[in-house]
């Protein structure tokens, strides 16, 4: 779907929430750690648990995760026209895979092994004995956080080569209410089915299906707004509606579904999916909160943030190294922090905020000087 569209594309704001979501990316990766629900390369650290910190870390991931990456990808989507129209269709596959397909072989040929071997040491196998059944099955493999990279190749090669009948065309015309409200529907409806056979937890290659009807549709909508110039005709009355759209459906949907569906009695398992209503209910809030709370954003960060500093600027380019790379920081820290008596809830915060400043020094210092590896970060 090439085209001749060459619209220039430096849009600070749209830089400062995608390094603001990979941040949001180590949070949620430190909560999994110390929290009840999820994991991270199967390490926990649930010795100074409690109930009341418990609540906290399940609430963190059930509001981040309804957004921020679904946000990302329509931050990624939107870019894709402009790409597409001035690299061709071959050079703009090559480039998707040098800057998505080669950084995910790093990881899971070099950085996914020195994650999971020294957390199976227990099993007494030699490196030798673990390499030898973890790269000849690509079963095995571990893709870490770079599932996204992975997913955004495949969502960007099929895109290459859809008929823009399929979509420009449909949606001419303004992101109005009721298109936001047909595309919440339809992604609760699809997100609903999709956890039937897929509920949450479940993954392929830490892809959660459970979760991808959201992004695909967030990604579809990013390209689409690019070409209906969305992002800049969303008014600032558009974001302050929004915004009430998403707190309220806090109170009137994921609190209710919440008290009446078991959760308080840490019943957690009609949630994440099957045919039931609870788990109809949360498909439900995430898309409105998630698609919600995304619309707002967009607009509060043009309006307010649509500039960088010295530091946010380093963050900034730092953001994809500091997402490929932070894994093994986040482990190593969160295994040092577990020999202290502490309680998990102040861990958190440690684990959280090292890591990010430990790996943004680590990639624009150490990583992004080798030469060759900073062309792909």
């Amino acid at each position: 779907m090439a085209g001749t569209d060459v619209r220039p594309q430096r849009l600070l704001y749209i830089d400062n929430i995608r390094w603001i979501m990979i941040v949001l990316v180590i949070i949620i990766h430190a909560n999994v750690i110390y929290g009840p629900v999820g994991q991270f390369f199967g390490y926990e650290d649930r010795a100074n648990s409690s109930e009341g910190s418990d609540i906290v870390f399940v609430l963190i991931s059930v509001f981040i995760q309804a957004f921020f990456m679904g946000l990302l990808f329509l931050i990624a989507g939107y870019f894709v026209p402009n790409s597409l129209a001035r690299k061709g269709e071959k050079r703009y596959i090559w480039d998707r895979f040098k800057r998505l397909g080669i950084p995910s072989l790093i990881f899971i040929v070099f950085l996914a092994p020195l994650i999971d071997y020294p957390l199976h040491l227990e099993d007494e196998m030699s490196f030798v004995e673990f390499a030898t059944e973890y790269y000849p099955n690509p079963v095995n493999w571990d893709s870490g956080p770079m599932w996204f990279a992975i997913a955004l190749l495949i969502f960007s090669i099929v895109w290459t080569f859809t008929p823009s009948t399929w979509t420009f065309e449909r949606f001419k015309g303004p992101l109005n209410r009721t298109r936001v409200a047909i595309l919440i529907a339809v992604v609760a409806l699809g997100t609903f089915l999709v956890r039937i056979p897929f509920p949450i937890g479940t993954d392929v290659w830490n892809m959660q299906l459970c979760f991808f009807t959201q992004y695909a549709a967030m990604f579809v909508v990013g390209v689409i707004a690019y070409r209906n110039n969305w992002l800049a005709t969303l008014t600032k009355k558009d974001g302050k509606f929004w915004l009430l759209v998403a707190i309220a459906s806090v109170f009137l949907i994921l609190f209710p579904i919440m008290i009446a569906g078991g959760a308080l009695d840490e019943d957690l398992d009609p949630y994440n999916g099957g045919l039931n209503w609870q788990a109809a209910g949360l498909a439900l809030w995430e898309q409105v909160f998630g698609i919600s709370i995304s619309l707002w954003l967009l607009v509060w960060f043009r309006e307010r943030h649509n500039n960088q500093g010295r530091l946010t600027k380093k963050i900034s380019d730092n953001a994809f190294a500091i997402y490929v790379f932070h894994p093994p920081i986040v482990i190593a820290i969160a295994v040092l922090l577990a020999d202290y008596d502490v309680p998990n809830i102040l861990k958190f915060p440690v684990l959280a905020i090292s890591a990010f400043l430990i790996t943004l020094c680590l990639t624009e210092f150490v990583l992004r000087r080798i030469p060759g590896l900073k062309t792909v970060l």
